[in-house]
């Protein structure tokens, strides 16, 4: 299980950085409890996760209570959609046993506070988020976008807006499409 942060070179040192990644957001912040049974859950799935009878090498980590980073490859080979099915399986139905659900891509999760606390902003409600001061170029973002472990151990996944696809919403140059 995850001990680094991501952004480390040493985050899931047993794969590459050709490894796919996911990136799952709980829609509020788990107790430790519930961490401890996602990452349980996922330690157990791991174990044996294949794709078309192919073994798969991954790890996953739960990181601030909140959100998952699952990292994957098969030598030789990417996870098939049936393999990414399986742990999406696992999530789903160890977020519904612990009553949370995991938010979805219409979500922006953004840091808010000091302690690692995330702020779910919906997608609609973005551009107004920027309007009002509440969302800057320097706000902290999970970036969902990443995935590949290599990008994540060079780059993060908790970074400034500015660096991320939300980088177009502060652009003040009038030819670039918002």
């Amino acid at each position: 299980m995850m001990s680094e942060r991501p952004g480390s070179d040493s985050l899931f040192p047993d794969l590459s950085g050709n490894a796919q990644t996911w990136t799952w957001v709980a829609d509020r912040r788990l107790t430790n409890d519930e961490a401890r049974e996602v990452a349980d859950a996922l330690s157990g799935f791991l174990s044996g996760w294949t794709s078309h009878g192919s073994a798969v090498r991954g790890e996953a980590g739960v990181l601030q209570n909140q959100i998952v980073l699952l990292a994957a490859e098969v030598p030789d080979g990417d996870v098939s959609g049936c393999g990414i099915d399986k742990s999406a399986h696992v999530l789903e139905s160890v977020a519904e046993a612990a009553g949370f659900r995991w938010s979805s891509a219409h979500v922006v999760p953004l840091v808010d506070d000091d302690d690692g606390a995330l702020r779910l902003v919906p997608r609609a409600a973005l551009r107004s988020a920027i309007a009002d001061g509440s969302v800057g170029p320097d706000t902290i973002v999970v970036d969902r976008g990443t995935t590949v472990l290599g990008e994540i151990r060079t780059r993060g996944l908790l970074r400034p807006a500015r660096e991320t696809w939300l980088a177009r919403y502060f652009v003040s140059d009038p030819t670039v499409p918002q």
